[in-house]
């Protein structure tokens, strides 16, 4: 056809490739319909995405917490898998260094399931465990100690996650 780019949509070659694996997922949807990529697919996305991340991951293993798959658990939106993410925030002691890899993985895996299902899944933690994420969260926002300044907008995009724009 004159006029088209021949590029494929991206729900269009995840579905391809489902059918083409076989789909080993476990049936879910993505926040928008989508069916949700094998397991083995994520996980391998999420190593490469942030198997360089060794400070957290060596941090987080020496707290018992294997890094790199309670990620790929998060972004299949499972919700035990988020609750062991955010403990672990506040629980593995995580360094500076280690520190900013993690927070750097919170807004990564809120952007990807979605504001509504990473604060839901927020929500339901201890106080400390929601302000310790949120803190970490708003240093990968780059508004590190600087949320009563700038609490409102955050609040206005992120409104399950940050629901009160007075306070963490």
């Amino acid at each position: 056809m004159a006029g088209r780019s021949g590029a494929i949509g991206y729900a269009t070659l995840l579905a391809l490739a489902a059918a083409v694996l076989g789909c080993g997922c476990s049936g879910g949807q993505s926040r928008y319909g989508e069916p949700q990529p094998p397991r083995a697919v994520v996980r391998a996305e999420v190593e490469r995405e942030f198997g360089g991340y060794v400070e957290a991951i060596a941090v987080a293993r020496l707290a018992g917490y294997d890094y790199l798959e309670i990620v790929a658990d998060c972004l299949l939106r499972d919700k035990q898998a988020m609750d062991k993410l955010f403990v672990m925030t506040v629980k593995a002691g995580f360094d500076a260094a280690s520190s900013e890899g993690n927070s750097e993985v919170l807004g990564f895996v809120l952007r990807d399931v979605g504001d509504r299902f990473f604060g839901q899944c927020l929500g339901a933690e201890p106080a400390a465990v929601q302000t310790a994420v949120r803190e970490q969260l708003l240093y990968d926002m780059g508004c590190d100690g600087d949320y009563q300044a700038k609490g409102e907008s955050i609040h206005l995009m992120y409104p399950w996650t940050f629901p009160d724009p007075g306070r963490l």
